[in-house]
């Protein structure tokens, strides 16, 4: 019996969906080409795919030969990509356990990257995202309908911890879990102002993006042409609201960002970091025989020449060139992982060791104060308001093991007594385009979003 995915046998008679052929004088050469079908199919090295559809195309020719009959080969509908199905199905089934992409990949027998960008091909959505709005979905019902604290349905949920949950949740659904108006259900949600956010305390939050700003905000950059606008919210992020932003030709695509200015007050002197930090970068790239187009950031801008757009509403905007052939992973999985950051990290801050420090704008008040940190996270452990300082106490006395070596450090910081001149010498750094496709390294470092 032989099936051909994407391909139908079309028979002379309209009643008939089978046939059986007497291929006996050519039964050795198709057997044996069965076998290296099916042994190229099973080892899976470079180029199997062609080597398997060259097989195929003979296998076929030859079957039509020694038919008696009128065959005729017909493409058929695209089908659902089979790995991508079945892992689709397993994580509807098994949402609630710890599942990473590496798992995925080990079931799916493929490379995790490979199985990123083919699911996001096929349901334009990544697996893991996939997974946390399956997540998400019941978890509302929880909230809704049962008694169960938010840890609690965050660990029914398979979310690893609380907190995760509530920014994956925050995310897809506009507000945080703990929102009462998501536990008496939408129905019964009090009035809101059209297209507002609000947090668990009924405070204003980011206005929603609609369309034509969206769109209002793209126009105002220099994308080189026409640009056309996925409304859709891309990545995992939980601050920013960002989008994908394509030439109309379909040859180019960018990350356009409307910034929170809840969180960042100054979205002009935080681009005026990103710039500056991102041209040293540049140069330093370029003097090691890298490739800044990948290596790090490339901020795209206004027609104005601004490093960001300032909307009719308020709203900050800023716009980069979209790094291909990467994937954004939300979780170290595998010790390789942990190496290709942690080297990546170590490279950015080496980088940018002769930095001035001077030049860069605080843009979080105390972001980087650690005394004050520190002080706050005692205040918290203190109060113990959602009772997880026993359920934790591992961990906390962990953090707090190093508060006097964290002390030190600043200390001499302020003092001068340090390598560095400034308590804010190198700031936070955040990985823009997370773990690469194997062949091409990617992983790129700037400053603070």
């Amino acid at each position: 019996m032989l099936g051909v995915a994407s391909m139908e046998f079309l028979f002379s008679k309209a009643d008939t969906n089978y046939a059986i052929f007497n291929c006996r004088e050519n039964r050795e050469r198709m057997v044996t080409l069965l076998h290296m079908l099916l042994a190229e199919a099973d080892r899976s090295l470079d180029g199997c795919e062609t080597v398997c559809q060259d097989l195929l195309e003979v296998l076929l020719i030859w079957l039509v030969r020694c038919t008696t009959i009128s065959l005729q080969l017909e493409e058929a509908a695209p089908t659902e990509n089979r790995e991508c199905a079945e892992i689709k199905r397993y994580l509807d089934t098994n949402y609630r356990e710890d599942i990473s992409l590496d798992l995925l990949a080990e079931l799916a027998h493929l490379n995790k990257y490979y199985l990123a960008h083919t699911f996001q091909r096929e349901y334009g959505i990544s697996p893991i995202t996939y997974l946390n709005r399956r997540r998400i979905e019941e978890s509302k019902h929880m909230l809704g309908n049962t008694g169960y604290s938010l840890a609690q349905i965050s660990e029914l949920m398979g979310f690893s911890s609380p907190s995760y949950f509530s920014q994956c949740f925050r995310k897809a659904e506009g507000m945080t879990p703990t929102n009462t108006a998501v536990r008496r259900g939408r129905e019964n949600a009090p009035p809101r102002q059209n297209g507002m956010k609000y947090n668990e305390n009924e405070e204003f939050m980011m206005k929603s993006v609609t369309f034509s700003l969206l769109q209002s905000a793209a126009n105002a950059f220099e994308f080189g042409g026409p640009v056309r606008c996925d409304a859709h919210h891309y990545g995992e992020g939980h601050i920013n609201d960002t989008f994908v932003v394509w030439r109309e030709d379909h040859s180019k695509r960018f990350i356009l960002q409307r910034i929170n200015t809840d969180t960042f007050t100054n979205p002009v002197g935080l681009m005026e970091n990103v710039c500056g930090v991102t041209r040293h970068l540049r140069a330093k790239i370029l003097a090691e025989g890298g490739d800044p187009a990948r290596e790090t950031l490339n901020v795209i801008p206004t027609l104005s020449g601004s490093t960001c757009y300032l909307d009719a509403d308020g709203g900050a905007w800023r716009a980069y060139d979209f790094v291909e052939d990467t994937i954004c992973l939300q979780q170290v999985g595998s010790e390789a992982d942990f190496r290709t950051v942690a080297e990546t990290l170590g490279k950015f801050q080496n980088q940018l060791e002769d930095y001035p420090a001077s030049t860069l704008h605080e843009t979080i008040t105390r972001f980087h104060d650690t005394p004050n940190r520190y002080a706050n996270f005692e205040k918290a452990l203190a109060a113990d308001a959602l009772g997880r300082a026993k359920t934790s106490r591992r961990k906390s006395n962990l953090s707090m093991r190093g508060s006097r070596t964290a002390m030190s450090c600043s200390t001499s910081l302020q003092l001068g007594k340090s390598p560095c001149a400034s308590p804010i010498t190198i700031p936070r750094s955040t990985m823009s385009s997370s773990m690469p496709l194997p062949e091409k390294a990617s992983v790129s470092l700037t400053s603070t979003p």
